[in-house]
C-alpha cells in the first residue's frame, strides 16, 4: 500500500509533482495508544490544546505525556476538554471520507475523557511553555529529556523572515536526533492537501535529511490521526480556518532512530587482515590494516513500499516552533 502526495504545487510533470510513500495504517496507534502508556513528548501544541486532550483521552490517561508550546501559554484543561468534545461531534458530521474504520461514538468519546481527566477536568498532562522544537538538545529539563523516546510534532508550519516550514522540520529533526537513541520514534503529522503539502519538501526530507540524521522512514500512517480527530482535535491556523479543508487529508510520518556512525563497530586489525602462507602473499604495512565499519543502510521508498505490502494482512492492516501547528 502506498499514498501519492502532491509535493510541487503548480508543476505538471508527474515525476516532479508527486511523491509516493508507503502506508503503514495504525502503526502510530499500536505504538502509542496501548496500555503500557509509553512516554511521549508533544511539541508545538496550539492554544486550544485539543490535540493533547484527544491524545490523552484515547490513551484513557494523562500520564506519561509532556506537552509543550513555543509561546508562553497556560492550558485550561476544562475548556480544552469541553472544546474537544464539541469538535468531536463536528468532526464526525463532516468527516465522512475519513479512512479509519473503527471510529468512536460520541458516548465512547465522553467515557474515555471521563477516564482520562477529572470531573471537571482541572488537571491535565504535564505542560511546559516556551519550548522550541528546534532546540530540544539544548533544553536542560529532565521532564523533556525523559520523554524523548517518542516525539510528536503535529502540523508544523512556519513562514516568516526566519525560515519556512521545510527548514523548521529539518531543524526539528536535527535537534531530535541529538536527544533520541536507537529505536526511538519521531512522529510528524502533516496534511496531504496539495495546497499545503508542498511546503514540507517531503522528497528531500525523507530521502536526504532523514538518512543524514540516522532516521529510517517507516511510512505514513493514515488512520491513527483520524482517531485523534474522532476525539475532537481541532487544527488551528494563523492563515484562516482550514480545519475542514484538511480534515480528511491527514497522515503521520513515522521515523525510527538508527545507530549513529559513532555507535558502529570497527573490526580490530587482527580480525580484518589475513595473510595466507600457502599463497606466499605479503601485505605491505600501509595496506595491512582493514577496518570494517558497520553502518546502517537506509531503504529506498520503493523498498519500503514493497516491505509494507508484504506485511499486510487481508484486512489491510500491517502483521520548535509551534508556528501553525495543531
Amino acid at each position: 500500500m502506498s499514498i501519492k502526495v502532491e509535493v510541487k504545487w503548480g508543476v505538471h510533470r508527474p515525476e516532479e509533482k508527486f511523491f509516493t510513500m508507503p502506508l503503514v495504517p495504525g502503526m502510530m496507534a499500536k505504538g502509542l495508544f496501548i496500555s503500557d502508556l509509553p512516554r511521549v513528548l508533544i511539541v508545538g501544541e496550539s492554544e486550544n490544546f485539543t490535540f493533547t486532550a484527544a491524545f490523552a483521552a484515547l490513551r484513557r490517561s494523562i500520564n506519561n505525556i509532556v506537552t509543550t508550546t513555543l509561546e508562553d501559554l497556560e492550558p485550561d484543561w476544562s475548556e480544552a476538554v469541553t472544546a474537544a468534545i464539541r469538535w468531536a461531534k463536528k468532526n464526525k458530521r463532516r468527516g465522512g471520507s475519513l479512512n479509519d474504520t473503527t471510529s468512536f461514538s460520541i458516548s465512547e468519546v465522553r467515557a474515555r475523557y471521563d477516564n482520562a481527566f477529572e470531573t471537571p477536568p482541572a488537571v491535565g498532562p504535564t505542560f511546559i511553555s516556551e519550548v522550541d522544537a528546534r532546540e530540544l538538545h539544548e533544553n536542560p529539563l529532565a521532564s523533556i529529556r525523559d520523554h524523548c523516546g517518542n516525539i510528536f510534532f503535529q502540523c508544523p508550519y512556519r513562514v516568516d523572515a526566519n525560515g519556512d516550514t521545510a527548514k523548521l522540520i529539518v531543524d526539528f529533526m536535527s535537534s531530535a536526533a541529538l536527544v533520541q537513541n536507537e529505536g526511538d520514534k519521531l512522529y510528524i503529522g502533516i496534511t496531504t492537501e496539495g495546497r499545503y503539502a508542498h511546503a514540507y519538501n517531503l522528497r528531500e526530507l525523507i530521502q536526504d535529511t532523514a538518512p543524514e540524521e540516522n532516521y529510517e522512514f517507516e511510512g505514513a500512517d493514515n488512520t491513527s490521526i483520524q482517531k485523534i480527530l474522532d476525539f475532537g482535535y481541532k487544527h488551528t491556523s494563523r492563515t484562516g480556518d482550514i480545519h475542514f479543508t484538511i480534515l480528511s487529508h491527514h497522515v503521520t510520518l513515522i521515523f525510527t532512530k538508527q545507530a549513529s556512525d559513532s555507535d558502529s563497530t570497527t573490526t580490530s586489525d587482527s580480525d580484518s587482515t589475513t595473510t595466507s602462507d600457502s599463497d606466499s602473499t605479503t601485505t605491505s604495512d600501509s595496506d595491512s590494516t582493514t577496518s570494517t565499519t558497520s553502518t546502517t543502510s537506509t531503504a529506498t521508498v520503493d523498498d519500503l513500499i514493497k516491505k509494507v505490502e508484504s506485511m499486510t494482512t487481508n484486512d489491510g492492516q500491517p502483521s520548535a516552533t509551534r508556528n501553525e501547528s495543531n
